[in-house]
């Protein structure tokens, strides 16, 4: 929402911020395609929060129908039948988090369904679909740096087989080949011109951080079995239930999903359908990327950096659907429209279960919103509109979630708050707010032990104290933090005690801390629960708060 806040006047260059480089000096996301495509919707909903999800959920929409109308435009009505049920299992098993939190890894996932399905078009001859191919797989790749692989080498694949084919292509080669490279380019526009003109720009801090990543790749073993794990019938993409692609993948759910895919596939080669045979080829060369991708993934490996498997699991779903229910209808004449309804029919039970589903969703970070508009709210009276503030925090729970969403806040009131520029791929790079030039430094402090140590500083003014738990999730938090304390103790983990209340500390526990399973559910939610939060204002270049 930082990103879309700042067009027109200050126009993004390049995505949100990644994990990329150091803390100090961060990297973002490829390209800001993600904030022009989200923009329409967010100002029909007058630039509110609530806007930003359903414009987010308007762009998944517009995947959803588009990849429906292009199957059903170019290969019929059955086969667009089959593709509304490949996506809609998709969709229950992304239910209901993925609909509501806006996150970037999420957002080029049905769209990535879409440039699959041109790349079919592509591939069966249709050089029309170029153009498109290229401008959706720019916008994934510029959203998430993961999709930048498949894209790449799809495309390369691509172009090859239009030349390789040229002289049965459907359309004139030349003109597409030369809008598609027109496409490219304009599309990349805006991060290349961030490039050129800040030193070091992103583009060369994604080619170092990539050329030379700063933890040994996980490799082909430990690859094969997180890809295997979420290309599976009883995986993540079917059940909904999170995938850690470090365990062992169910064995039975992925050789059910490759014998389902090698029987279509013997399917449609024996039948000479070369229209599934084609879409089947390539499911195999965006499957194989992706299995090289995966093998090159380095560091602590989420299973949010492959979620792009899921696409490629609907497209072989659909290759083997195809296969089969063409060759039914073949050999049992007027067998095709039973077949389409029976597709209609399971389509229906299984949108009816993800509707019945979504009704335990949850608001995504509803405590930190709280936090936010509290603090806020009770800041925002001793603070000048035609002042400008630095803001800092000492945030042990949330990865400067509430830091970033009250600069968002204090700038809808009118505010002019800023941040420090190792704070500028999260926030955009016009708020880095130079000390020298702030009223006042003000400091977001989280928890109880550090909102009570920094009250004791002598330059400190209390601006605000805000709890956003109700009495009963206090209650609990105090309880669970006194179960935690007990048990580092009794394991010999006494550091683990203090790291609760440093800087992203309780985050750094959480995901970084190997664990017994108890132990790391407690860990989970204490974090969850937050804890009160606190403004102070000091005066510029008064010392950093440490907490001791």
């Amino acid at each position: 929402e930082l990103m879309l806040r700042a067009i027109p006047r200050h126009p993004p260059l390049v995505g949100v911020a990644a994990r990329v480089g150091t803390i100090e000096d961060p990297g973002s996301t490829p390209g800001p395609s993600m904030a022009y495509l989200l923009l329409p919707v967010y100002v029909l909903f007058a630039r509110t929060s609530f806007g930003l999800i359903v414009a987010v959920n308007a762009l998944h929409a517009a995947a959803i129908v588009g990849a429906i109308w292009l199957v059903g435009r170019r290969y019929g009505r059955g086969a667009a039948a089959a593709c509304a049920l490949a996506v809609v299992i998709m969709i229950r098993g992304l239910m209901s988090t993925f609909f509501v939190e806006p996150w970037n890894v999420w957002v080029p996932v049905f769209a990535f369904v879409v440039y699959l399905l041109l790349a079919w078009d592509v591939a069966d001859e249709r050089s029309r679909s170029l153009p498109w191919m290229v401008a959706i797989g720019s916008h994934c790749a510029q959203t998430h740096i993961s999709y930048l692989p498949l894209v790449g080498g799809t495309m390369a694949a691509a172009v090859g087989w239009l030349l390789v084919r040229r002289r049965h292509v459907i359309g004139r080669l030349w003109r597409d080949l030369s809008i598609a490279g027109l496409v490219g380019v304009l599309s990349m526009l805006p991060p290349i011109y961030e490039q050129l003109t800040r030193s070091p720009g992103n583009l060369r801090r994604l080619w170092h951080h990539f050329g030379n990543p700063p933890a040994p790749y996980v490799g082909v073993r430990a690859g094969w079995k997180a890809f295997a794990g979420e290309f599976n019938l009883l995986g993540p993409w079917i059940t909904g239930r999170a995938h850690d692609p470090t365990q062992a993948p169910n064995a039975i759910g992925f050789v059910a999903m490759v014998a389902l895919l090698s029987f279509g596939f013997a399917v449609a080669w024996r039948r000479r359908d070369r229209v599934v045979v084609r879409l089947y080829a390539v499911f195999g060369v965006v499957g194989a990327i992706g299995l090289f991708a995966v093998s090159r993934v380095f560091g602590e490996f989420f299973d949010y950096v492959i979620r792009w498997i899921w696409p490629i699991n609907a497209i072989g779903t659909l290759a083997a659907m195809l296969a089969i229910g063409r060759a039914v209808a073949a050999r049992r004449i007027g067998f095709a429209p039973r077949l389409r309804r029976l597709a209609v029919v399971v389509t229906a039970i299984v949108s009816i279960v993800a509707v019945l589903q979504a009704g335990s969703a949850h608001i995504p970070g509803r405590l930190d919103s709280r936090l936010v508009g509290g603090l806020a709210t009770g800041a925002q009276t001793g603070l000048s509109p035609q002042a400008r503030y630095l803001l800092r925090w000492h945030d042990p729970q949330a990865l400067g979630a509430a830091g970033f969403g009250l600069v968002l806040e204090m700038e809808r009131r009118g505010f002019h708050v800023g941040v420090d520029a190792w704070a500028r791929a999260g926030s955009q790079p016009f708020r880095v707010q130079p000390e020298d030039s702030a009223a006042s430094v003000l400091w977001l402090v989280v928890g109880d032990r550090a909102i009570d140590e920094f009250a004791r500083r002598g330059d400190a003014v209390l601006l605000t104290r805000f709890d956003p738990r109700t009495p009963a999730e206090a209650a609990r938090s105090d309880a669970v933090r006194a179960e935690l304390d007990r048990r580092f103790n009794e394991t010999g983990r006494r550091d683990l005690i203090d790291k609760l209340d440093i800087q992203y500390g309780t985050t750094q526990v959480r995901f970084f801390e190997h664990l017994p399973d108890d132990l790391q559910q407690l860990v989970v939610e204490y974090n969850d629960l937050r804890s009160p939060g606190a403004i102070f204002e000091v005066p510029p270049f008064a010392p950093l708060f440490t907490l001791s």
